[in-house]
């Protein structure tokens, strides 16, 4: 949620005339770059991979659970290509 309070967010969907479509991109794009890199410059400073998926605790939130139950692969798949998709719809409705 605090992602959303990020004015780049609006400030990329703002070219004329403002579409929708290219706020909610932006928003998808830059949501999952700050995932990536915050989440891995935090691994890193714990002196982990960048990719570390964190152990198994009793507390963990459903999304932790479900990212440490799939593959290694399949989990920096997801967060690659939600960024590039992102990225892709952001160009794609700029253009348009």
């Amino acid at each position: 949620m605090a992602a959303l309070c990020i004015p780049s967010i609006v400030i990329f969907g703002i070219k004329p005339p403002f579409s929708i479509l290219l706020s909610l991109s932006s928003a998808i794009f830059i949501c999952f770059f700050l995932w990536i890199f915050f989440d891995g410059l935090y691994n890193k400073m714990r002196n982990y991979g960048w990719w570390f998926t964190g152990s198994d605790d009793p507390e963990d939130a459903k999304t932790d659970n479900f990212l440490q139950s799939i593959p290694l692969w399949l989990h920096i798949t997801i967060k690659l290509i939600g960024f590039l998709g992102g990225l892709i719809l952001y160009i794609y409705f700029l253009k348009k």
